[in-house]
């Protein structure tokens, strides 16, 4: 999904869940090559301006770029082998074990040949750790007894990835707040779009509490509403994180709590969480 697509996407999501009418009038950043600027203005008569910016933000450093070279051998396998054994059977692998240089096809094929030969005879509840001849990196399998065939592949989060997205917010947020101030001095409603491709590793709540920690430890005076994004693929989720209390009512599922007046709880889940 690009950048312009996503950002249309939030307009139609905003209008719905706020009763506007808001038309995407121009991308002042296409238009402007001299300095940098916003990525779109929406407008609606009678009504202050949207001016929206668009940032990805990583889990972790380095994260897309892992993240592309897991799905380019594990994606295609977990597709293939989605009901291929008996049972509810995962495959993880560390975060940055596929390396630059690695011979896609050849580990591909060498982990399918694999698991269609060893993982039939695996005990149920078997849970361990793997070497397999052509595989560059170790996998560790689980297989559990389901009536529901299933295989899926995920990676085990690096160390310290929570306090990592706090920073990755925090840069976003300094960033993007000077370039929004000229539009929030033009009496525009100032937006930041964040998103994460991240669907793995971080959940809503994890992602909430990031930017909680982020957006009090830096000053954004010229941000009036922060969006995020969750992206996969041509999908997308969007829910409000900081807006008027009205907006965010109507942006979020009820059962979301993503409100300043349930700061108290997130507050209480930000100390078991981060401890």
């Amino acid at each position: 999904m690009t950048q312009k697509e996503l950002i249309e996407r939030f307009v139609a999501k905003y209008n719905e869940k706020q009763g506007s009418h808001y038309v995407i009038t121009r991308y002042p950043d296409e238009e402007n090559r001299e300095t940098r600027d916003i990525d779109a203005l929406a407008e609606e008569k009678n009504k202050s301006a949207l001016a929206i910016e668009h940032t990805r933000v990583q889990t972790f450093a380095n994260e897309k770029l892992d993240s592309s070279r897991f799905i380019k051998i594990c994606g295609q396998l977990e597709s293939e082998l989605k009901d291929a054994f008996d049972g509810d059977v995962s495959m993880t692998i560390q975060t940055f074990a596929i390396h630059p240089g690695t011979d896609w096809d050849g580990t591909r094929k060498s982990l399918r040949t694999w698991l269609l030969a060893n993982v039939p005879n695996l005990p149920w509840d078997h849970m361990g750790t793997h070497h397999v001849d052509g595989v560059p990196f170790v996998i560790s399998l689980e297989k559990l007894e389901s009536q529901i065939r299933l295989f899926t592949v995920s990676r085990f989060a690096p160390p310290g990835y929570k306090s990592e997205l706090i920073e990755m917010m925090k840069a976003a947020l300094v960033n993007k707040n000077e370039q929004l101030e000229k539009y929030r001095q033009q009496y525009a409603q100032t937006v930041l779009l964040m998103e994460s491709e991240d669907l793995a590793l971080v959940s809503w709540s994890i992602l909430y509490m990031g930017f909680l920690q982020a957006a009090e430890a830096v000053s954004t005076p010229n941000i009036d509403q922060v969006w995020l994004a969750r992206t996969s693929g041509d999908s997308s989720w969007i829910r409000c994180f900081h807006a008027a209390e009205a907006i965010m009512a109507a942006a979020n599922p009820p059962n979301a709590l993503f409100s300043p007046k349930y700061s108290d709880y997130w507050k209480r889940g930000i100390k078991e969480v981060y401890r």
